[in-house]
């Protein structure tokens, strides 16, 4: 895998031109479509709940500076488990249910290569939220139990022009969408604190950047 790195040095340079807003001069905003995988942490989830999730979710990145983005990601996953018993940790016949809705707010920085595309290296505050649906111990009926944590998350990253659509030759636009990237992502979900849930996680995204 050391190739890689090398590619996306190798290819980085000064970016070729891209679709532009002809009134402020910045790169348009992209509309971003993501399948976001995730390794849990937290041990209390991970023996009731598959440890890996897939995630899919939407993000809107938008170019404040040659070299400086924000991008806004709101991600949705749902899945059921089976409780274990306290005591003995085995497998009991009771459904429950975890949702987590993590909403994060990142402040990326970019570098333009060759063809379009950008690295990017971004970091910024996460609004997690989750809920559980499990059992009341005392009987058979079902309680949820709901709430939120700040997190900080941690990506990087690279956005490559795929050549779908070509810029248009005509001094008016015609088309809503101006270009397609493709998008690749490693990151992680830092928690701080002990309280609760561990609702940190290793993250891997891919999708595709639609240039609006």
């Amino acid at each position: 895998m050391s190739w890689i790195p090398l590619l996306f040095l190798s290819s980085v340079t000064t970016a070729a031109p891209v679709s532009r807003d002809s009134s402020s001069g910045l790169e348009n905003v992209r509309l971003v479509v993501r399948g976001v995988g995730e390794a849990l942490q937290d041990p209390s989830l991970t023996r009731i709940y598959r440890n890996s999730l897939l995630s899919g979710g939407v993000g809107i990145v938008i170019p404040l500076h040659t070299y400086v983005a924000i991008d806004i990601e709101a991600i949705y996953k749902k899945q059921a488990g089976t409780e274990v018993f306290a005591d003995e940790g085995d497998a009991s016949a009771i459904p429950s249910a975890f949702e987590i809705v993590p909403l994060t707010l990142a402040i990326e920085g970019r570098w333009p290569m060759l063809g379009g595309g950008e690295l990017f290296l971004g970091v910024g505050p996460t609004l997690t939220i989750f809920s559980e649906e499990h059992s009341i111990r005392q009987d058979n009926g079902q309680v949820s139990t709901e709430g939120m944590k700040v997190n900080m998350d941690t990506r990087f990253g690279v956005r490559m022009d795929t050549g779908l659509i070509q810029p248009s030759m005509a001094p008016v636009r015609t088309r809503e969408v101006q270009g397609v990237d493709l998008e690749l992502f490693i990151g992680r979900r830092w928690q701080f604190g002990e309280t609760g849930f561990n609702l940190s996680a290793w993250r891997g995204g891919l999708g595709f950047a639609f240039r609006m």
